[in-house]
């Protein structure tokens, strides 16, 4: 797809961890994207072209094929090709074609660590633009949740975004930043 235009999610931990540099508006940065969703995506009948589609708060609806189907990790084609180091759900298969709602988060080290050695691996690095980079301004909360107990989230009475010119993630937000950057094939 010539000039594909996603947005992705980056935690500032994956920048702490020494995988990436910080990010800056205008550069051009190599990475591989990792997908997520709440097991949306449905085989469909028959094939239907590929497309991407934004919707909202970083969501995509979209329809892809499946390139990578193994039993650890699977990945799919929407004109970018991206992974989810996860077990697929039984419908899932290699060469099908499938839609749903995913978010998309820069590889934090899966693919570029030990995926890409995977015998089933498709090529998954692309050179992308960094156009815009947004950060999370909405104050953390404590919350309780089942199983886990007392965390901190979101507020998501506030959940808001301003604009910045580079991600700066040992200070952004304490060291707790979370950025959804505007990227460009």
């Amino acid at each position: 797809m010539a000039d594909t235009r996603l947005q992705v999610n980056l935690a500032s931990w994956i920048i702490q961890d020494g995988n990436y540099d910080d990010f800056a508006c205008g550069q051009q940065r190599d990475f591989s994207i990792e997908f997520w969703h709440d097991d949306t995506l449905t085989p469909l009948g028959q094939e239907s072209p590929k497309s991407v589609v934004l919707t909202a708060d970083s969501l995509l609806q979209v329809t892809a094929e499946v390139v990578v189907c193994t039993d650890t990790w699977y990945a799919i084609d929407f004109g970018v090709t991206a992974f989810r180091e996860q077990r697929p759900t039984d419908a899932i298969r290699l060469g099908q074609t499938v839609s749903g709602s995913i978010a998309l988060g820069i590889d934090p080290f899966f693919y570029m660590e030990y995926l890409h050695r995977d015998a089933a691996a498709v090529p998954m690095i692309y050179s992308w633009r960094i156009d815009r980079i947004q950060m999370q301004t909405a104050p953390f909360i404590e919350s309780t949740q089942k199983g886990i107990g007392k965390v901190l989230v979101r507020d998501p009475a506030q959940i808001g975004w301003k604009d910045i010119r580079a991600t700066e993630a040992w200070t952004d937000d304490d060291g707790s930043a979370e950025y959804l950057l505007d990227i460009l094939l």
